[in-house]
């Protein structure tokens, strides 16, 4: 547990340092919110915690660096993507949390990869850890009040029958 309890620590000062002041605190709301609703609801508490901490560490990035990280490394980039390249931050997000942070669990890695589409591991705006979607990106204050409802309305029908956890339901 000590070894984990650093690592996280680590990827803390990391996030400190690579993101704005605003993403940053975003990011520490959403590192407590899914830690809460994991203890709530039986997840994996350093999962839920990791996959808080990294699921924007690509945010802050200039559209150019993501579209070459993804090009240097065979990341594969839809024409949509091409024309929007902040929609990359959670490819690139998941393979820096492989990279750089030498996450390999594929639940936290594909929350970070899955947290914004809705596909397997997510839903749009939260993390799936086990079988249960942990709504914490659109749960988390920093979001809350910016149109955070219509969004988990859309992931509840994005996913039926996963079993939701949210932090105001």
């Amino acid at each position: 547990m000590e070894a984990k309890s650093s690592n996280l620590k680590k990827i803390r000062k990391a996030m400190e340092k690579t993101l704005d002041s605003k993403r940053f605190e975003h990011t520490l709301g959403v590192e407590y919110t899914a830690a809460a609703l994991a203890m709530r609801y039986g997840e994996d508490l350093m999962k839920a915690q990791t996959a808080g901490l990294l699921h924007d560490c690509a945010k802050c990035m200039s559209n150019e660096k993501r579209l070459s990280i993804c090009e240097k490394h065979n990341i594969s980039v839809n024409k949509i993507e091409r024309k929007n390249p902040f929609l990359l931050h959670a490819k690139v997000g998941s393979y820096i949390a492989m990279q750089k942070f030498h996450v390999h669990d594929s639940d936290t890695v594909n929350a970070i990869l899955n947290h914004t589409t809705g596909g397997k591991g997510a839903q749009h705006g939260g993390l799936v850890l086990g079988d249960r979607a942990l709504d914490v990106d659109v749960e988390e204050d920093g979001l809350r009040g910016h149109g955070a409802a219509p969004l988990r309305q859309g992931a509840d029908l994005l996913r039926p029958g996963l079993g939701v956890a949210a932090a105001d339901r």
